[in-house]
Parts: structure tokens; C-alpha cells; sequence
């Protein structure tokens, strides 16, 4: 699980060097960005374009880890594995949905932590 409200502001804290500001900036960046990063995953796997899979992958991965996020940098990494690797499409399909469920996750606990009072 991504979290409860705490542990995302803890650890966006931190990411943030303690700038709580920054920290809610950082994560509405992230859950705005997180439908079309995932569109775009699916589309990629869709098409078969495991070098676009893993570009998407990779971003989504990055953003994640910094603010903690790290089931959504897990499948992440799993998916750019893949689509690096293996290009075994039924597995890339399942880790799509892997990194579905996980960015869900996030956005919820995201959105979360941003009704919270600054």
C-alpha cells in the first residue's frame, strides 16, 4: 500500500528538504501526471512498443522513488525490466495492470494527504 496521509507526508517531507509548500507541490504534480503516464503505458504495451514501455516505465519509476512512492517505483522497475528484457507481452500485460493497481494506490493516498490541513 502507498500509504496513509502521514507516511506520504513524511516522506514528501523529506523529498522536499522539510518545505512543506514544496511538498504539496510535488504531489499534485505527481497525481496530475500519474492518468497520462499510465495511458501512455497501456497504449505503448498495446502497440507492442517495448522501447516506449520502457521510457514511460522509467519516468514513472523516477518520480515515484523520489517522493516515496515505492509500490508505484516497484512495478515500475518490473515493467521497464520487461519490456527491456523478456518483451514476453502476456507478462508486460500483467505488469501494466501491476502498475495500474499500484498508481491507484498513490493517487488516493495522494489525494489523501493533500485534504489534509497544511
Amino acid at each position: 500500500m502507498s500509504g496513509n496521509p502521514q507516511d506520504v507526508a513524511d516522506r514528501v517531507l523529506t523529498a522536499a528538504d522539510g518545505d512543506a509548500d514544496l511538498a504539496r507541490q510535488f504531489v499534485m504534480l505527481f497525481i496530475a501526471e500519474l492518468p497520462a503516464l499510465v495511458e501512455n503505458a497501456r497504449h505503448a504495451a498495446g502497440l507492442r512498443d517495448h522501447d516506449g514501455l520502457q521510457r514511460v516505465a522509467h519516468s514513472l519509476r523516477g518520480s515515484a522513488a523520489t517522493l516515496g512512492f515505492m509500490e508505484v517505483a516497484d512495478a515500475a522497475l518490473l515493467l521497464e525490466t520487461h519490456a527491456r528484457g523478456e518483451k514476453n507481452d502476456a507478462h508486460i500485460a500483467a505488469h501494466v495492470e501491476k502498475l495500474m493497481l499500484a498508481c491507484d494506490d498513490a493517487n488516493s493516498a495522494g489525494r489523501a494527504y493533500l485534504q489534509r490541513p497544511a
